[in-house]
């Protein structure tokens, strides 16, 4: 037969340790919740740098001049972009002297890239130059009547 002081845990001990636990696991629970919070921030973090420098990347090739506007599919996203002209358009100047073949301006290119839900990672505004041909190359040996 057991002596009552033998008897176990009663009730009380027993709320009293699940208390203790549940405290001691609060500031755990917080501690994860943060670290899964800056993970995620981190994530939309690095997938927007990706995403401006690809957007950069694929504005190097755009001429505004000739393609004021358009949308460039990348899989993850999408790069979209304006251009509105700064200067008006002026002849290039050739070395020593003359005009060259192109006419060149200075651009405005607003440039948004979004994901494939049209959720937007990034808006950014850069200045480009356009050039467009306008002239043909004259060859200066060839003769008259040619």
């Amino acid at each position: 037969m057991r002596s009552k002081g033998n008897a176990g845990f009663a009730l009380l001990e027993a709320i009293v340790a699940i208390t203790i636990m549940a405290a001691a696991l609060v500031p755990i629970y917080g501690l994860i919740s943060t670290s899964v919070d800056a993970v995620r921030r981190l994530s939309e973090a690095n997938l927007q740098t990706e995403a401006n420098f690809s957007a950069l990347e694929v504005m190097r090739a755009v001429n505004p001049m000739v393609t004021p506007e358009g949308v460039i599919d990348m899989g993850k996203f999408r790069v979209l972009w304006r251009a509105e002209l700064l200067t008006q358009p002026l002849d290039q100047l050739q070395y020593p002297r003359g005009t060259g073949l192109y006419k060149v301006a200075l651009y405005k290119t607003q440039v948004k890239v979004v994901t494939s839900g049209d959720h937007v990672l990034s808006e950014f505004a850069m200045q480009q130059f356009g050039n467009l041909r306008v002239r043909n190359l004259q060859a200066p040996f060839a003769a008259p009547g040619q």
